[in-house]
């Protein structure tokens, strides 16, 4: 029952949110005959790169020890180890280097922008440098479209397991 309850004010409130999207333009504030349109933005990302090399490193190896044992004044015995070589040895060890690389990427927004501004900016476009438009824009899709299907389907799975139905 409680997911029931759920649900319901879950609809209600995307329901209010997409009522209360104003259809002003985003660019100059008019409400005249506006229209939405996907817009590419130019950003960096920070992306972390990765990279291991190789680090040479010396050590020495024991080699076998000389057992002596000697008796004291009072008969004790104690046993002595002398160290007689070592051998000199190379490993390599693998070292990890982390770095951050920027890499230019873009992101798409949704805009509202009336007929005018269209025309101007090339359908919302944001002007680059030198007026030359390096975006590409396309009319979006409805978005109470889009998120009236995803919120079907995810009431019909979220109430599925209570009433045993497809």
């Amino acid at each position: 029952m409680i997911r029931i309850v759920c649900c319901a004010l879950v609809l209600v409130a995307c329901r209010t949110v997409a009522a209360s999207a104003g259809d002003c333009c985003d660019r100059c504030g008019c409400e005249s005959a506006c229209r939405k349109v996907c817009r590419a933005v130019r950003e960096t990302k920070k992306v972390p790169k990765v990279t291991y090399s190789c680090q040479c490193e010396d050590f020495c190896v024991p080699g076998p020890s000389d057992h002596s044992v000697v008796c004291d004044e009072c008969g004790n015995k104690k046993h002595v180890y002398t160290q007689t070589c070592a051998h000199m040895r190379t490993r390599k060890k693998l070292v990890k280097h982390e770095t951050v690389e920027e890499v230019p990427s873009h992101k798409w927004i949704v805009e509202t922008v009336c007929d005018a501004c269209a025309a101007k900016f090339g359908d919302g476009a944001t002007p680059q440098a030198g007026g030359a438009l390096g975006v590409q824009t396309f009319p979006a899709t409805p978005t109470s479209y889009i998120e009236n299907a995803g919120l079907t389907a995810q009431l019909r799975r979220m109430l599925q397991p209570a009433f045993g139905q497809k």
